[in-house]
């Protein structure tokens, strides 16, 4: 019998959604052998088919590479819906999130079938953009073309490498594709032909929570997307889509007339062998919102009429039907166009991007406002802030000791992007003009920057994060009152995306943080130290979020046992006093001796990062 895996993947929901889901797990598996009907009273007879039919397959190791969380052993973990009343009947497949049911044929991959199932709902609930992802594309980048294995460490590798392609670019071939002229590719290395799907949706993986025994737990992890389910005692994967009044619905990877209701599902009573397998190892990876991306928010108005809307000139900013073709992909258009959007308006199944709300009274339409989370850069040594100023067809940076004059930036994918010029990105001390439609993944190396010797604050407790000297290469890491003098506060730190923390003191190697499990501290190790996990981190809603555990550090910077939740002030991080750089050329942003802009590859100052919301 195969061995069954739950394993960890990385964040969190926006304010008005619900955390995604996934259920993890298991062995591949199945195919041709279904019988046409439902499957309670024949597990035997069908178990007895799979094994004949792939045999050793079907015995895996497990993979010990990352815990999986448990909301029986973590209560504070979320089970997606803590409402006192749940829905008698519910089902996926209505809410036009689930893919259509693919025929196995020979070909062990029912993981890969049922995971990536539940992975693409869980970000489309997420994310509100639902894309269909490629089965073929992940087999084929992890390099398990019906192959068995877990779905804990497809998820591990799914999660580290932030890359599947959509349906459409690599469909379902099994092991055919080695037959093909281009053999069994991988979409990441071919990213013009193979984009990645991720990039569309504002969302990441964060860690595998089990859901715990009980029908009820069950029901509330369903409401924040499909689940991922075992069952003939840990053979098979399947997908939970759904219940009714005493039974799951399962979508199985049978074809899209298998089972006795031909369209490509059964049904699992509740008290059967197989709900009880599915309860005892059913998982689901919390899936975060990504703000970082964004930095943007929305909130619901109330209804308002279209007379007295301004538009956004779809045309000045490359707005195309892709950019509006649901909610998700209207609300990414807009966070990334500042000033020029507020938010966005639904007319019948139309979205449309708005300019300027003040106009319009109250009516039916439903709208969400934007609330840009911006930055002021503040020159630490001088106090003055970076300026723009329109000149001719120009964008000059120039510098002001009046905050009011502060020019407001947001960040994203390693970019400072003018909130009133979006078309305009912060590049060295200049101000770079972009095609509004051009891509932000296809900005080159001297427009991402990076930070160094820089100190983490957190205003609401006055505290920065430090290294605590415990003995002799066995530093923790934790909160100690500001200091901007003491080498133990200073950080390298990454401006998005994942990054790896790292202190260097005079006459030691640079240190990078780790994860200390058996103490849940932050310990700080020399790089070749591989005895603890590194922590990797990400911005998150201004706050530090580790993606592979879901949580934000504390006000206090100790490790909390509860997810990270947006909107938590007192958990935000500021930089202060940072050396701001481009990754390649190397070049730091400065002043000189009259207060102009300037890089530089020796700094003499850094910069505060000032929050704002606008």
């Amino acid at each position: 019998k195969a061995v069954v895996s739950t394993q960890s993947t990385g964040n969190t929901p926006p304010p008005t959604m619900k955390s995604t889901v996934l259920v993890l797990l298991l062995l591949p598996l199945l195919s041709t052998g279904f019988p046409a009907t439902e499957q309670d009273e024949n597990e035997e007879a069908l178990m007895s088919t799979l094994l004949a039919e792939f045999g050793d397959e079907l015995i895996l190791e497990e993979d010990e590479s990352e815990e999986v969380l448990s909301t029986e052993q973590n209560p504070d973990l979320p089970t997606e819906d803590s409402s006192d009343t749940l829905p008698d009947h519910f089902d996926y497949r209505e809410v036009g999130i689930v893919s259509p049911p693919l025929k196995q044929h020979g070909c062990p991959s029912c993981t890969f079938h049922a995971a990536t199932l539940v992975l693409e709902s869980r970000m489309a609930r997420v994310s509100e953009h639902y894309v269909r992802y490629s089965i073929q594309d992940f087999m084929n980048c992890a390099g398990k073309i019906c192959v068995g294995s877990t779905a804990g460490g497809n998820w591990n590798f799914l999660r580290s490498t932030r890359y599947i392609a959509r349906y459409e670019e690599s469909k379902y071939v099994q092991k055919d594709c080695l037959n093909l002229p281009e053999g069994c590719v991988c979409g990441k290395d071919d990213q013009q032909n193979y984009p990645n799907a991720f990039n569309e949706q504002f969302a990441f993986m964060g860690p595998t929570v089990k859901t715990g025994k009980g029908v009820e737990k069950l029901e509330r992890a369903l409401q924040g997307g499909p689940v991922l389910g075992i069952v003939f005692g840990g053979a098979h994967a399947l997908t939970v889509v759904g219940y009714n009044d005493s039974k799951w619905i399962l979508q199985e990877s049978g074809g899209p007339e298998f089972g006795k209701f031909n369209d490509g599902t059964r049904r699992a009573a509740w008290g059967s062998d197989n709900d009880k397998c599915i309860q005892s190892h059913a998982a689901y990876p919390v899936v975060f919102y990504d703000y970082d991306r964004a930095n943007a928010y929305y909130t619901k108005g109330e209804g308002v009429s279209e007379a007295g809307l301004v538009y956004v000139d779809e045309k000045k900013w490359g707005v195309t039907d892709k950019d509006t073709a649901d909610l998700g992909s209207t609300k990414n258009k807009c966070a990334f166009l500042g000033s020029a959007c507020k938010g966005v308006v639904m007319i019948g199944s139309q979205f449309r991007l708005v300019a300027d709300f003040s106009g319009a009274g109250p009516g039916d339409l439903v709208n969400e406002r934007k609330t840009q989370m911006v930055v002021y850069l503040r020159h630490h040594a001088t106090g003055k802030y970076i300026t723009l100023k329109k000149r001719s067809s120009k964008l000059l940076v120039r510098t002001s000791s009046d905050k009011s004059n502060a020019a407001p930036f947001f960040s994203s994918l390693g970019r400072l992007v003018s909130y009133d010029y979006p078309d305009h990105d912060l590049v060295g001390k200049t101000m770079k003009k972009t095609s509004p439609a051009a891509s932000p993944y296809s900005r080159g190396p001297d427009e991402i920057w990076t930070m160094s010797d820089c100190v983490l604050h957190n205003p609401t407790t006055g505290m920065a994060l430090s290294r605590i000297p415990v003995k002799r290469w066995s530093d923790t890491v934790g909160g100690r009152a500001l200091n901007l003098t003491d080498p133990l506060q200073r950080f390298t730190v990454g401006l998005s995306e994942e990054w790896v923390l790292t202190n260097k003191i005079e006459g030691e190697d640079d240190s990078v943080l780790r994860y200390d499990r058996r103490n849940n501290v932050l310990v700080v190790r020399n790089k070749g130290d591989t005895r603890f996990v590194m922590a990797r981190m990400r911005w998150n809603g201004r706050q530090i979020v580790n993606p592979s555990k879901g949580w934000a550090l504390n006000s206090d910077f100790s490790i909390p046992n509860t997810m990270f939740k947006f909107g938590e002030k007192e958990k935000e991080v500021q930089p202060v006093d940072c050396k701001l750089n481009t990754i390649y050329p190397s070049n730091y942003l400065d002043l000189n001796a009259k207060g102009g802009v300037v890089t530089s590859s020796d700094p003499a100052g850094g910069w505060t990062f000032e929050y704002a919301d606008l």
